[in-house]
């Protein structure tokens, strides 16, 4: 049996969750949490970085808007909007 843990319209919830004045630029928010997954919507100021950081698992990143730079396993990932990148 499948059950739905949620619909997000992620553009919405963006634009409800902004960095706001963090001195960090960024802020994540957790829609989704079960024990075998999570999804975690972070905001962030252009320009703004996050250091080293470890998943419990697989991983995916999805550009909404602007574009990330991500470093992973030594080799650099552009990510303009629009795109995503799947991690082991």
């Amino acid at each position: 049996e499948h059950t739905t843990l949620g619909r997000f319209d992620l553009a919405a919830e963006s634009e409800r969750f902004p960095p706001g004045d963090a001195s960090s630029g960024r802020r994540a928010e957790t829609p989704v949490k079960d024990e075998r997954l999570r999804v975690v919507l972070m905001t962030m100021r252009a320009a703004a970085e996050l250091a080293r950081h470890d998943a419990p698992g697989p991983i995916a990143i999805q550009t909404l808007r602007g574009r990330f730079a991500v470093s992973v396993g030594g080799r650099d990932l552009d990510l303009p909007t629009g795109s995503l990148a799947a991690i082991a």
